[in-house]
């Protein structure tokens, strides 16, 4: 709220630097108060026209803004869901790996208990040896000789056996080691399952940092983009502010233009008001001066002689400084004679669609045409200035009006001075039209009449 009453409060302050401007610069150039603050009022809109267009692309920075913030919100939120991703398969990929240790673990165990069975085996089967050893040779020594064959069959199966049992040990010593080397394999598995489990945790710490990281990142966006809302609402509301204030000031211009024009309508009446009574006076003054002639007349002279020729009488001369009245009454007789002759010649030179053009133009763009005719750019720019547009706006206009009235354009578009470049085929139309544009000029604005 308090932004908003600044931006308001410069808003107002810009608006009345540019009426200020407005009216110091148009009281420079008109010498004049009424014009002035037209030209100041007229400077207004211009000014809050230009301030929308800066807040108008202050809008488009901050959506253009906001719409990266968005989509660098939406790049980190996919990142986010392939972090979790990420995460529940590094989970579910160390549950495996801990199923699979304590399989290879209960697997280990299972071993080493069949190894220490074989171990038990194979000591109880070396006591049995001997033991069968020693009943060998206690037998030997008992026997006589002919049970020394029985117990020479007895000792072949004795070592039969002994030999089986020699070849059990021995298979069990091969599976033995065979356990054993398998039993190596599964730690070494189990040592690389470790260093898997230990790198997949140093990887799922590294994603907590990440997350972490993407979680401040978020929250930072989230509050930038929160701020940027709330400068897009205050800065709509300053754009509401400024189309409301210049459609008040183009109403209050509206209402000064009307003003202006009852006042030169007032002024008009009054004009003619004062010349219908100078008018009179003058009628007045010389019916005055003819009575009194005439009376001078009689009481000099009642009886002419007879050979004297009848006139009239001559009024006396007047003086132009004794009676200013005349003297304007006879410059507007002059004023309005016709043209000369070369005058005359000159203006039927001018092609007839070309006189047709002249007409269709109002008096700021007889104006313009004649300032561009005498290459009077100080005139150009005075006349765009009172009329709140540019000079390049004007030539357009007229190219216009002459594509539509000789269907051809008439100027070129200036390339380094305001005044545009006449085609060549025109060229000799330049001084004809320059006369005949004053003339229309003098016609629609006549010189201001010397009150008395």
């Amino acid at each position: 709220m308090r932004l908003s009453k600044q931006r308001l409060v410069n808003q107002l302050f810009f608006g009345g630097v540019a009426l200020t401007c407005g009216v110091g610069v148009g009281f420079l150039l008109f010498r004049e108060w009424k014009p002035a603050l037209l030209a100041g009022l007229t400077t207004l809109p211009a000014s809050y026209s230009g301030a929308l267009v800066v807040e108008f692309r202050r809008l488009e920075q901050d959506q253009r803004l906001r719409g990266s913030l968005r989509s660098q919100i939406q790049s980190l939120l996919e990142q986010r869901q392939q972090l979790y991703t990420t995460l529940s398969e590094a989970y579910r990929t160390q549950q495996e790996l801990q199923g699979s240790i304590q399989a290879l673990h209960q697997e280990r165990s299972q071993l080493l208990s069949r190894v220490s069975e074989l171990h038990q085996h194979r000591s109880e089967l070396y006591q049995e040896f001997e033991v069968l050893q020693h009943q060998k040779r206690q037998f030997a020594a008992k026997q006589p000789p002919k049970q020394l064959q029985a117990a020479a069959s007895e000792d072949q199966d004795l070592n039969n056996k002994l030999f089986s049992k020699t070849i059990q040990i021995q298979q069990a010593e091969i599976r033995f080691k065979q356990l054993k080397g398998e039993t190596d394999n599964l730690q070494n598995k189990i040592a690389q399952q470790k260093q898997e489990q230990e790198r997949l945790q140093q990887q799922i710490k590294q994603l907590f940092l990440e997350k972490e990281q993407l979680e401040v990142q978020k929250q930072s966006l989230t509050l930038a983009n929160n701020h940027l809302q709330e400068n897009h609402a205050e800065i709509k509301e300053g754009v509401a502010q400024l189309e409301t204030q210049r459609y008040e000031t183009e109403s209050q211009i509206y209402q000064k233009q009307l003003e202006l024009e009852q006042l030169e309508t007032q002024r008009q009446q009054l004009q003619d008001k004062i010349a219908q009574e100078q008018e009179e006076l003058l009628n007045k003054k010389a019916q005055k001066s003819q009575d009194n002639s005439d009376n001078l007349t009689k009481s000099a002279d009642p009886k002419p002689p007879e050979n004297a020729t009848s006139a009239p009488p001559s009024p006396p001369p007047s003086d132009p400084a004794k009676n200013p009245s005349d003297s304007l009454k006879t410059s507007e007789i002059l004023e309005n004679l016709p043209l000369t002759s070369p005058e005359a010649d000159k203006i039927e030179e001018i092609p007839s669609e070309w006189l047709e053009l002249v007409q269709e133009l109002t008096s700021p763009e007889t104006e313009a045409l004649q300032a561009i005719l005498t290459q009077n750019e100080t005139q150009l720019k005075t006349i765009a200035d009172t009329l709140a547009t540019m000079p390049e706006v004007l030539i357009e206009t007229l190219n216009e009006k002459a594509l539509n009235t000789l269907g051809d354009t008439v100027f070129a578009s200036p390339s380094s001075t305001v005044i545009p470049e006449i085609h060549e085929e025109y060229q000799d139309l330049i001084p004809p039209l320059t006369q005949h544009c004053q003339v229309i000029l003098q016609e629609t604005n006549p010189p201001p009449k010397k009150l008395e």
